[in-house]
């Protein structure tokens, strides 16, 4: 995962297709020093459910659930369906 930012630096990219699919990837991969401030960061400037919504889920299905309810409930007002 590493590896792969370095080489196409994911991590600041603008589209968010790229960021969400490379957040998800790096999730599941257990890489959770480097991708939670990202995640976090994509999370809440990005206001479609259709890239949050899955990566909270992945974020509470690999134990970070306090962290993705607390940044829900900070940002709710800000997403859209």
């Amino acid at each position: 995962i590493q590896s792969m930012d370095e080489t196409y630096n994911f991590s600041s990219t603008k589209n968010s297709e790229i960021l969400y699919r490379y957040c998800e990837l790096a999730i599941s991969a257990g890489d959770n020093d480097r991708i939670l401030p990202i995640t976090v960061r994509f999370i809440t400037t990005q206001g479609r459910m259709k890239f949050v919504r899955p990566l909270y889920r992945l974020l509470c299905k690999h134990g970070h659930k306090d962290l993705a309810v607390e940044i829900f409930l900070e940002n709710k007002d800000f997403y859209h369906p």
